[in-house]
């Protein structure tokens, strides 16, 4: 049962002051009424973000059932097996994983992480480094913040060769400060061990993998994938500064970007995984699955002009990123 007593309280009696505003505007329109109309306007909207911090951050009272629930699977061989497997310090992992508590309306839980685990466990090994979102590569000794790394910049100023460039042909509009497909730079294991698709889709990688999780550099805690998914938006333009003081804003798929610009686009298969897209100085769109190499090509292995109409299906449920969040903006020299 969640704890939310005062937060019903306090909706209902914003319902009422929402129902008396139309009611005095309307009986004396004047300047002074519409003023205290907004005054009472500005007081419901903060009432509004105090639920919703009510709502975001309530502890559920332990449920018997979820909490044996997770004590069952902590001894099933399959999940001992794969943080043995997959966790750098697997002893630590759990420790953290005790850390939290059973339930919470939003950010990470032992709930929320187990039954993440059950799904990841049943992934073939050899295929879950292609996953963005995992909680077994948390550096979960120091959940802080790690030193980030961008990488060199790539051949700027091409915009003669950017022109070039026939939108006709099928190519997205870009604007000469997209960074080139270098593969032997993001082939090095300090990058490609440190940097996910979204660490990738903002030319950046970083020495902890906490801030590989959308949300984390900007919230401090691990979201879940259902809040991932319903704060997408949200959490790019709040990360952003954190990654050197960039800039993420929703475009269009038809906009050019200006000065020290570039797009990236954002997908997701929903319950699994994120994944990340960018445009590059040659007009096509590269990417990086999980912590292996960066490709221009989708899953049918054809060279990607638009991630919003290439081939994102890669085969199983875990991979299947047919949910398109959209087209981004990034802004990473102003």
């Amino acid at each position: 049962m969640k704890i939310l007593k005062y937060g019903k309280m306090i909706l209902a009696g914003l319902l009422v002051l929402c129902l008396c505003i139309p009611a005095v505007a309307a009986e004396v329109p004047s300047e002074e009424t519409a003023v205290d109309a907004y005054e009472m306007f500005d007081e419901v909207s903060e009432g509004i973000d105090t639920i919703r911090e009510i709502h975001f951050n309530v502890t559920y009272v332990e449920d018997p059932d979820v909490v044996a629930y997770i004590e069952r699977m902590k001894k099933n061989p399959k999940i001992q097996q794969t943080v043995q497997e997959e966790a750098t310090d697997p002893e630590a992992w759990w420790r953290w994983f005790d850390s939290m508590p059973v339930e919470t309306a939003r950010f990470m839980n032992q709930k929320e992480a187990m039954e993440w685990l059950e799904r990841f466990s049943t992934i073939p090994r050899e295929e879950r480094s292609y996953l963005s979102y995992n909680l077994l590569r948390l550096d979960v000794k120091e959940l802080m913040a790690p030193t980030i790394y961008d990488a060199p910049e790539g051949y700027q100023g091409i915009k003669p060769f950017a022109e070039e460039i026939d939108p006709g042909a099928g190519f997205l509009p870009v604007g000469g400060w997209e960074h080139k497909f270098d593969f032997i730079f993001w082939h090095e294991d300090k990058k490609r061990l440190t940097a996910n698709c979204y660490l990738y889709s903002l030319n950046t990688y970083a020495d902890g993998v906490n801030y590989q999780s959308v949300g984390y550099a900007s919230q401090g805690k691990i979201p879940t994938m259902a809040d991932v998914y319903a704060n997408f938006d949200k959490y790019l333009k709040e990360d952003a500064p954190h990654f050197n003081n960039k800039i993420i804003v929703r475009t269009t798929a038809t906009a050019k970007p200006g000065y020290g610009q570039y797009k990236i686009v954002g997908v997701m298969c929903k319950g699994w995984d994120f994944h990340f897209y960018r445009q590059d100085s040659d007009g096509y769109w590269s990417h990086k699955m999980g912590y292996n190499d960066i490709s221009q090509y989708d899953a049918a292995g054809i060279k990607i002009l638009n991630p919003a109409n290439c081939n994102r299906n890669y085969g199983q449920k875990y991979n299947n990123y047919s949910s398109f969040m959209g087209y981004y903006m990034v802004t990473y020299k102003r």
